[in-house]
Protein backbone atom coordinates (compact mmCIF):
# COMPACT_ATOMS: atom_id res chain seq x y z
CA UNK A 1 0.00 0.00 0.00
CA UNK A 2 1.21 3.54 -0.95
CA UNK A 3 2.19 6.05 1.61
CA UNK A 4 -0.71 8.19 0.04
CA UNK A 5 -3.35 5.50 0.51
CA UNK A 6 -2.12 4.58 4.23
CA UNK A 7 -2.59 8.17 5.18
CA UNK A 8 -5.97 8.51 3.54
CA UNK A 9 -7.46 5.45 4.96
CA UNK A 10 -5.61 6.36 8.45
CA UNK A 11 -7.61 9.48 8.16
CA UNK A 12 -11.24 8.07 7.23
CA UNK A 13 -11.02 5.67 10.26
CA UNK A 14 -9.96 8.33 12.65
CA UNK A 15 -13.11 10.52 10.98
CA UNK A 16 -15.21 7.56 11.26
CA UNK A 17 -14.37 6.43 15.02
CA UNK A 18 -14.55 10.09 15.76
CA UNK A 19 -18.33 10.10 14.92
CA UNK A 20 -19.40 6.94 16.19
CA UNK A 21 -21.50 7.24 18.95
CA UNK A 22 -20.94 5.90 21.89
CA UNK A 23 -23.07 3.01 21.98
CA UNK A 24 -21.88 1.61 19.00
CA UNK A 25 -18.07 2.08 20.02
CA UNK A 26 -19.40 -0.06 22.86
CA UNK A 27 -21.19 -2.62 20.57
CA UNK A 28 -18.31 -2.99 18.57
CA UNK A 29 -15.75 -3.17 21.12
CA UNK A 30 -17.56 -5.77 22.75
CA UNK A 31 -18.00 -7.85 19.70
CA UNK A 32 -13.68 -7.55 19.28
CA UNK A 33 -13.78 -9.18 23.14
CA UNK A 34 -16.30 -11.77 22.32
CA UNK A 35 -14.19 -12.76 18.57
CA UNK A 36 -11.29 -13.03 20.61
CA UNK A 37 -11.85 -15.52 23.41
CA UNK A 38 -13.40 -17.58 20.60
CA UNK A 39 -10.41 -17.04 18.33
CA UNK A 40 -7.27 -17.66 20.54
CA UNK A 41 -5.27 -19.03 18.02
CA UNK A 42 -5.75 -16.69 15.42
CA UNK A 43 -4.89 -13.68 18.20
CA UNK A 44 -1.90 -15.65 18.57
CA UNK A 45 -1.29 -15.45 14.90
CA UNK A 46 -1.94 -11.77 14.42
CA UNK A 47 0.27 -10.98 17.10
CA UNK A 48 3.16 -13.00 15.94
CA UNK A 49 2.77 -11.81 12.94
CA UNK A 50 2.35 -7.90 14.03
CA UNK A 51 5.38 -7.96 15.94
CA UNK A 52 7.56 -10.11 12.77
CA UNK A 53 6.32 -7.13 10.64
CA UNK A 54 7.61 -4.15 13.58
CA UNK A 55 10.89 -6.28 13.30
CA UNK A 56 11.23 -5.75 9.50
CA UNK A 57 10.12 -2.28 9.38
CA UNK A 58 12.75 -1.38 12.31
CA UNK A 59 15.68 -3.29 10.29
CA UNK A 60 14.78 -2.04 7.03
CA UNK A 61 14.70 1.96 9.00
CA UNK A 62 18.10 0.79 9.73
CA UNK A 63 18.75 -0.10 6.97
CA UNK A 64 17.43 3.09 5.57
CA UNK A 65 19.30 5.18 7.45
CA UNK A 66 22.75 3.44 6.71
CA UNK A 67 22.08 3.81 3.28
CA UNK A 68 21.23 7.34 2.80
CA UNK A 69 24.24 8.74 5.33
CA UNK A 70 26.35 6.75 2.53
CA UNK A 71 24.14 8.06 -0.28
CA UNK A 72 25.17 11.53 1.56
CA UNK A 73 28.92 10.72 1.77
CA UNK A 74 29.27 10.77 -2.09
CA UNK A 75 28.81 6.82 -2.44
CA UNK A 76 27.25 5.67 -5.50
CA UNK A 77 24.18 3.43 -5.57
CA UNK A 78 26.32 0.31 -7.00
CA UNK A 79 29.53 0.61 -4.23
CA UNK A 80 26.48 1.55 -1.60
CA UNK A 81 24.95 -2.20 -2.66
CA UNK A 82 28.39 -3.90 -2.71
CA UNK A 83 29.10 -2.71 1.05
CA UNK A 84 25.60 -3.37 2.58
CA UNK A 85 25.43 -6.80 0.15
CA UNK A 86 22.20 -5.84 -1.69
CA UNK A 87 21.68 -4.74 -5.21
CA UNK A 88 22.10 -1.22 -6.33
CA UNK A 89 18.31 -1.44 -7.65
CA UNK A 90 17.46 -2.06 -3.93
CA UNK A 91 19.58 0.83 -2.68
CA UNK A 92 17.74 2.91 -5.31
CA UNK A 93 13.95 1.44 -4.41
CA UNK A 94 15.25 2.25 -0.22
CA UNK A 95 16.57 5.48 -1.80
CA UNK A 96 13.17 6.48 -3.44
CA UNK A 97 10.82 5.55 -0.69
CA UNK A 98 12.69 7.60 1.54
CA UNK A 99 12.23 10.46 -0.90
CA UNK A 100 16.05 11.13 -1.29
CA UNK A 101 15.49 10.00 -4.75
CA UNK A 102 13.13 11.25 -7.16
Amino acid sequence: MTPEAKAAKNAYMRNYKANMSDEAREQRNEYQRRWRRKNPEKLKQYNAEYWERKVLQYEKNILGEQIRKLHEQGHSLRTIGEMMQISHMKVSRILKEMGVLQ
